[in-house]
């Protein structure tokens, strides 16, 4: 309801309330005229008629200068805003601060994720490592104490064995499982201390032909930021359930609580969200390579509401890397 209708409203309340007092007030007045039958036969009526009016005129008065204000300071609110004040002495301490996010000098070189990105489709995880300790230099500190506490407790991802019947599963009620997709994912939204999530996804030659393509195919198509992912979205089925990781919490948590300190786009939280999957992806791939999952078909490695946003393939044919040198 707009300030002018409001105020219309009022005003006619506070008319038809005031109207109706002032009849009531007179009816009781009209009772305490002495030469009336009532009084005549009580004259302590008149006492009290004349003190109930009164108090009625009094109530009627209040009622009416409160309900004026009362609309007054709504439509002023309205006008001027609801956390503010009309008086100047007032408007700082009604409006609440803003918190403002640290600002942080950019220091990663360009084409920092190109480069990183790279080195995961390369395998080369002794090299993505130089990278991302080269440019933690100038990292936040907690941040960077984050990273190397993870990397020296280590990851684990543990549920492999329930992928196949899984992907048996899917096969029962659609057609052949082609490629499967490993997401690190904020499915599970994020809650302190508490590892991110996985998302196991099965895919099929209907979404794209992964059975028809090579691990070079797939790297041109995935390295190319611009390039479309027909696949996205057309999976057969999703399970967030199935592999779990551990080791990733304490630097999960430490990366979401220090965004409430930096934009989101700052160079120490990149820095920090590339450490993150690579400790992730590089247990993926030891994982494969050990033979963890019993099926030859490709597997995209990507990320699901969690940057760095990149996609990396890993098919049986390309596994050039010996676990032996992975983390």
């Amino acid at each position: 309801m707009s300030p002018v209708r409001k105020l219309v409203k009022g005003g006619i309340t506070i008319f038809i309330g005031g109207y109706l007092s002032l009849a009531l007030g007179r009816i009781i007045f009209g009772l305490c005229n002495p030469a009336s039958k009532l009084c005549q036969k009580d004259p302590s009526i008149w006492f009290y008629a004349a003190f109930a009016g009164a108090l009625i005129l009094i109530f009627a008065g209040a009622f009416r200068v409160y309900t004026f204000a009362a609309m007054t300071r709504q439509i002023v609110r309205e006008v001027w805003g609801a956390d503010q004040s009309v008086t100047k002495s007032t408007v700082p301490s009604a409006i609440a601060p803003i918190k403002k996010k640290k600002i942080e000098a950019r220091f990663l070189m360009p084409g920092f994720e190109e480069t990183f990105h790279a080195h995961l489709t390369a395998f080369d995880y002794q090299g993505a490592r130089q990278l991302l300790e080269a440019c933690s230099g100038a990292c936040d500190e907690k941040l960077k104490q984050a990273c190397h506490d993870a990397s020296r407790v280590g990851v684990t991802i543990s549920g492999w064995e329930k992928i196949v019947p899984f992907l048996r599963t899917c096969e029962r009620e659609g057609p052949p499982i082609t490629a499967l997709g490993i997401d690190l994912s904020w499915h599970n939204g994020y809650v302190e201390n508490t590892e991110p999530a996985i998302e196991v996804n099965a895919y099929s030659d209907q979404s794209f032909p992964f059975s028809e393509s090579s691990h070079d195919a797939l790297v041109a198509l995935l390295v190319d930021p611009q390039s479309d992912r027909p696949w996205q979205g057309g999976f057969e089925d999703i399970d967030g359930s199935i592999l779990v990781t551990n080791g990733l919490a304490q630097l999960h948590t430490m990366i979401e609580q220090m965004k409430e300190v930096y934009d989101s786009a700052a160079d120490s939280i990149c820095v920090t969200e590339c450490w993150r999957r690579l400790l992730f992806e590089e247990q993926i791939v030891l994982g494969l390579q050990k033979g963890l999952l019993d099926r030859q078909i490709p597997v995209i490695i990507g990320a699901h509401d969690m940057a760095p946003f990149i996609d990396t393939p890993w098919c049986p044919e390309a596994s050039r890397l010996p676990p032996a040198t992975i983390g």
